[in-house]
């Protein structure tokens, strides 16, 4: 039996460095892992996986999957509350990282203190401007992090916005008859009843639509009170002083700024592709089980059978 963790990225990407040198290397667990681009593939690629290794049995059926797909994937906008019920459930084969995405674990201040001792001691020209202690860098980040907050909160409005329209029309296109391809023992459906049909979606689009219109949720007052009290909340001090902020604001932008300070800092000819290289490095040099907390990467193994 053979055992897969899908993930995003491409095959080259970060994800899959990050999750070959954790899951396979540090923890020893004897799985493949493979990127499939974006996020809307995990779930149909994992189902193949699993489907193309079933045998048909001499009386025509089938037999279970020999092999196990599982699923891990960015949380992004979605919250804590969301990302953490997919690591509650029992069985579960698909998860969502507790942070961000997967730059926002590289983005500890340890693994970027690490690196930065790194630079300086193989003697990278202009390294001995950026700091090497952890609460140094700690604060470099929280400083970097400061221009994204506005437009993380447009993201986390954006995404509630989204949640209350799902919530009060979930379907906003016209809904496939269950028998669009009946079996052959099924007669298709003839003009009478494909017009009742289609006439009975649309007055449930339009009885949707209309109901949306007369939601206050959307009305341009309490969309702006609905960004202004996320914004509230991620300025508020704790965010920064928990550590939360690394674990919810894009990682990719973060790290960006990152490299961009570096650069500016007298490293000039690092670029990102270096960066993500260094921390990865960092990261090899001192993970251990539950360097991170929760650690993500050590339950995702445990539960892998």
């Amino acid at each position: 039996m053979s055992i897969y963790l899908v993930c995003e990225g491409p095959t080259d990407g970060l994800d899959g460095r990050v999750l070959n040198l954790v899951i396979v290397n540090k923890l020893g667990r004897e799985v493949q892992i493979e990127p499939v681009g974006g996020d809307g593939s995990l779930g149909s690629v994992a189902s193949w996986l699993e489907v193309r290794s079933r045998i048909q049995r001499s009386d025509g059926t089938w037999s279970h999957p020999r092999d196990q797909a599982y699923v891990v994937e960015d949380r992004n906008y979605r919250s804590a509350e969301e990302a953490e019920q997919t690591w509650s459930r029992r069985s579960q084969k698909r998860w969502l990282w507790r942070r961000h995405e997967v730059e926002n674990y590289l983005l500890d201040p340890r693994l970027v203190a690490e690196a930065f001792r790194s630079f300086n001691t193989t003697g990278v020209r202009g390294a001995e401007n950026l700091p090497r202690d952890d609460r140094v860098v700690s604060a470099l980040l929280q400083e970097l992090a400061q221009p994204m907050l506005e437009a993380h909160a447009g993201w986390l409005t954006y995404w509630h916005l989204n949640s209350c329209k799902n919530a009060e029309a979930n379907d906003t296109r016209l809904r496939k008859p269950r028998d669009v391809t009946p079996p052959w023992t099924s007669p298709p459906r003839s003009r009478v009843e494909w017009v009742n049909y289609l006439c009975l979606e649309c007055l449930r689009l339009k009885q949707a639509c209309t109901h949306l219109i007369g939601d206050s949720t959307f009305d341009e007052s309490a969309v702006a009170q609905a960004y202004d009290s996320v914004l509230t909340q991620i300025t508020q001090p704790d965010f920064f002083s928990s550590g939360q902020f690394l674990r919810d604001l894009g990682g990719h932008q973060l790290m960006s700024a990152l490299c961009a300070y570096i650069n500016r800092t007298g490293v000039s000819r690092l670029s990102y592709s270096d960066l993500e290289t260094e921390l990865i490095n960092a990261l090899d040099r001192l993970y251990a089980p539950d360097f991170f907390v929760p650690d993500d990467f050590a339950e995702v193994a445990r539960q892998l059978i």
